[in-house]
């Protein structure tokens, strides 16, 4: 902490003072202030997250997660597409709107989870591959870096420099701020590498990003990540900042900023006036330059509304009195004016409203340091961060935050300027995960079955597009696109040498559910270790649906929710029942199953129901007697 040194000089003025108002350099922008857009183009919501996440960006992470992936996962890994991060993006965003405890329960299928949503774009266990091998940056640079630790050469950001290089200088790209900006810190939530602590801050445990906003809009123009102790500093780290991100030569001249008492100090103000940028903050006493010892200051009997300044040069100091004392520095303001501010003050026993005046200085100052915190909230309210082993990651999904706020922000001023009602910040980002769903590639969610042609429909061949580039679709087998499509059945089909996915699809003759309890969910997972896919069978299509602790009352509801936006499967096979044993008679169980059955097969008579072993987790205990068997499950045993 800086200390104050004694000055001696003029004392602390009252209002009934006269002040000068400081002349105001001319504001000269090196761009309009506003989104730097092409006129006449209607952009859409995905257009607008591609200005900041772009698709070269997105390239990049997919190329360096499948290296990281095939590296740390070689068994298990599969190559993840530029349309697989497109899905997994869309679910991330779709998590900030919809919070669970766990992951998983996205996936889920129950009566206090099921979210059609986020299994219509990716399946869970493709989700939870993708976030394990995330990696922004290349593998190879990271081993390289990491021969460096301990010099001067090593890179302590090495793992997020691709993105967030990109993402900054996209940032200052695409929007030019207005003349009044701010400079404030922000804390994402972290707990490991570069974590720091905030006392003051809601966050008070994580990454520190030192952030220049547009205080009208809250627009992110540029930001870095401090590095702790180990960085580099010239002068001192809140008067480096500063310097560091009102870059002159890009923003213009006459500027008007706005920083708290972390940064404020009059050498700050007076090298920013040098480059035309004036300056306001609240300061606190202690800093080198502040006329602390003058007489005449506040002083404990001094009312609420009692303004004390003292002018040096361009520099103005004025303390204030309100509900406590504040104490700014600024080279924009005179020292006091006419404005006033309301506050409730006692008056014979009584509360009242009076006017009390306010120092200029602090009204701008209320006014203008809210960009960041604008920022922050509309972060805060659906934030894409979750919980990561992996430092860099939490990274990727705070980029991605300032990518969505920042094109939200260019689509309320593309809105504004054609005098049309903008989306709400919630709309937008339903709207993005809908087009990022539809760039999404479907072959990352689970497959629906196939529907069928009308019985006796002639299958034929024919091009739905004349041009071979344009107007193509994707393939309902494969997910390549093609031109072809099946006239029976409506839906796209590859008919190519290397591709005969229209012969492929039309020979899968069955459609097969297998249904019960976690079982069956272990089983589907022994089943792709084993046999692969369909259970190893082409002409089939094996669709698995296991819910934990199921028992036979619950069995046909949790079918028909299944059925949901499905077709009714060919063959149902199912394993249920054996959570009910002992809790139940055998007997009026069995009797049960039967009167279920009978049911379903009369409202679907196609389809064929088969029914698996039900005790033989019992039957070691109770031999084949149904007496022994209801008892070996009894509670009390």
């Amino acid at each position: 902490m800086e200390v104050s040194e004694d000055v001696s000089g003029e004392p602390w003025l009252g209002i009934d003072v006269e002040d000068i108002t400081p002349t105001q350099p001319t504001f000269y922008p090196m761009r309009t202030p506003g989104p730097q857009l092409l006129g006449g183009v209607n952009y859409s919501i995905l257009d607008l997250f591609h200005h900041f996440i772009s698709k070269t960006m997105l390239q990049g992470i997919v190329r360096n997660s499948n290296k990281y992936g095939e590296k740390r996962h070689r068994q298990a890994w599969q190559a993840i597409s530029l349309e697989d991060m497109y899905s997994y993006i869309a679910i991330v965003i779709y998590m900030g709107l919809v919070e669970v405890k766990n992951i998983r329960d996205y996936w889920k299928k129950s009566d206090l989870y099921n979210f059609p949503f986020p299994a219509s774009v990716i399946s869970g266990r493709k989700f939870v591959a993708i976030s394990r091998s995330l990696h922004l940056s290349s593998p190879d640079d990271d081993e390289a870096n990491d021969k460096r630790k301990g010099t001067d050469d090593y890179d302590r950001l090495c793992k997020v420099k691709p993105m967030y290089s990109q993402i900054r200088e996209m940032c200052r790209a695409y929007f030019h701020p207005r003349q009044h900006i701010s400079i404030k810190e922000r804390m994402v939530k972290a707990r490991l590498n570069l974590r720091q602590y905030m006392k003051d801050k809601p966050t008070k445990c994580g990454y520190k990003l030192f952030v220049l906003a547009d205080s009208s809009t809250g627009y992110i123009w540029d930001f870095f990540i401090y590095e702790g102790k180990g960085a580099p500093i010239v002068k001192r780290l809140s008067y480096d900042t500063v310097m560091n991100l009102v870059d002159v030569p890009v923003l213009g001249r006459g500027y008007k900023l706005y920083i708290d008492d972390f940064y404020t100090s009059p050498a700050l103000f007076l090298d920013l006036l040098d480059k035309k940028v004036l300056a306001c903050g609240t300061i606190r006493e202690q800093r080198i330059g502040f006329p602390r010892d003058r007489p005449g200051g506040l002083d404990s009997k001094s009312p609420r509304g009692t303004i004390r300044w003292i002018r040096e040069g361009p520099l103005v100091f004025v303390q204030w009195r309100d509900t406590r004392d504040v104490s700014i520095c600024s080279t924009i303001h005179p020292a006091h004016s006419d404005n006033t501010v309301q506050r409730k003050v006692k008056a014979d026993g009584h509360w009242v409203e009076q006017a009390i005046p306010a120092p200029p200085g602090v009204s701008d100052y209320n006014k203008h340091m809210g960009g960041i915190d604008l920022s922050d909230a509309m972060i805060g309210y659906y934030n894409a961060l979750h919980k990561t082993r992996k430092w860099y990651r939490t990274f990727f999904y705070h980029f991605v935050d300032i990518g969505i706020v920042n094109a939200f922000i260019l689509h309320q001023e593309l809105a504004k300027e054609k005098q049309q009602f903008p989306l709400t910040q919630k709309e937008f980002r339903e709207a993005l995960m809908l087009e990022l769903k539809a760039a999404g590639s479907p072959s990352t969610a689970p497959r629906q079955a196939p529907p069928r042609a009308p019985s006796g429909a002639p299958h034929k061949l024919r091009h739905f597009t004349a041009d071979g580039n344009v107007g193509r679709r994707r393939c309902v087998h494969c997910s390549m696109k093609t031109t072809v499509e099946c006239t029976s059945c409506s839906v796209a089909l590859c008919f190519t040498v290397s591709r005969d996915c229209y012969n492929e699809w039309h020979n899968i003759n069955l459609n097969v559910w297998i249904i019960g309890d976690s079982y069956v969910r272990r089983g589907a997972e022994r089943a792709a270790e084993t046999m692969g896919d369909n259970l190893g069978h082409d002409n089939l299509f094996v669709q698995w649906f296991g819910w934990g602790g199921l028992r036979w009352k619950s069995l046909v509801p949790f079918f028909r929710r299944s059925l949901q936006g499905r077709a009714v499967p060919d063959v149902l096979l199912i394993h249920c029942g054996g959570n009910d044993l002992g809790s139940v008679k055998s007997v009026g169980l069995v009797a049960a199953m039967k009167e279920d059955l009978r049911r379903l097969h009369l409202q679907y008579p196609d389809m064929t129901i088969l029914f698996s072993e039900l005790t033989q987790r019992c039957r070691w205990r109770a031999g084949d007697k149904p007496a022994k068997l209801d008892k070996a499950r009894s509670p009390d045993q």
